[in-house]
Formats: C-alpha cells, structure tokens, sequence
C-alpha cells in the first residue's frame, strides 16, 4: 500500500500546554503558519514537497492531488517508478 511509505506525524499545538506551545511554536517557524489541520509532506531530508493549498479540512481531491505529486517526487529519488 503506497501510504506505508509514508511517516505520519501530528503535531499537536491547540491546547495551552508547554508541549503544545512549544509545537505552536516550531510549526510557526518551519511552516510560517499555525493553521489547523496543517498538511505538509516532506522528504526524509525535510525538504518540502507539497502543502495542501488552504487551511481547514482538505477535500478529498485535494489531498489526492498532494498526495501523487509526493508520490511522484519520491519516485524519481528512489527509482520506485523506474
């Protein structure tokens, strides 16, 4: 299945914990935005690759759109589509 490829993260960052802030905090300065839910996909390296476009629950074809062009970027580093 082309989704176990794939690290899942969540970040939780909407309660006033110290955990919390401090996620608030991280997100805002590697993604410039404390949107939720925020979608990003990454490279192992942390390089990224796609961000759903707008904040909020995406629409499914949204998330397919973002989730190919991740596909397709990993593909063509690991040879996957060779």
């Amino acid at each position: 299945m082309e989704l176990d490829r794939f690290v899942k993260v969540r970040l939780y960052t909407d309660r006033q914990t110290a955990d919390n802030l401090r996620n608030r905090e991280f997100q805002l300065k590697r993604f410039g935005t404390a949107a939720l839910p925020l979608y990003v996909f990454l490279t192992p390296d942390g390089q990224e690759i796609a961000r759903l476009p707008k904040a909020g629950l995406p629409s499914a074809q949204d998330f397919l759109t973002a989730f190919k062009k991740t596909l397709g970027a990993a593909g063509a580093s690991d040879g996957a589509n060779d």
